[in-house]
C-alpha cells in the first residue's frame, strides 16, 4: 500500500514539476518573440536613420557652396 501511496506522489509531482517547465517554455518563448519584436524596429529605425543621412551627405556633396570638399563628403558616406 505505501508502495502505491509513493508512486501516485511521484507521478503528482512528476506532473506539477512538468506543468511548471511548460509554463517556463511558454514565457520565454514570449520574452523571446518580445525581443524579436524589439530588434527589428530597432533594425528598422537603423535603417532609416542611414537613409536620412546618406541623403544629406548626398544634398550636401551636390551643393555648389560645398564644391570644394564635395569628395571628403562623398567619402563619409561611403563609410556609412
Amino acid at each position: 500500500m505505501n508502495y502505491e501511496i509513493e508512486r501516485k506522489l511521484s507521478d503528482k509531482a512528476d506532473k506539477y514539476e512538468l506543468h511548471n517547465l511548460q509554463n517556463e517554455n511558454r514565457e520565454l518563448k514570449s520574452q523571446i518573440h518580445e525581443l524579436e519584436r524589439k530588434i527589428g524596429n530597432l533594425e528598422g529605425g537603423n535603417s532609416n536613420r542611414y537613409y536620412v543621412l546618406e541623403r544629406l551627405l548626398n544634398m550636401i556633396a551636390e551643393h555648389p557652396q560645398f564644391s570644394d570638399i564635395s569628395n571628403q563628403i562623398y567619402e563619409l558616406r561611403s563609410s556609412l
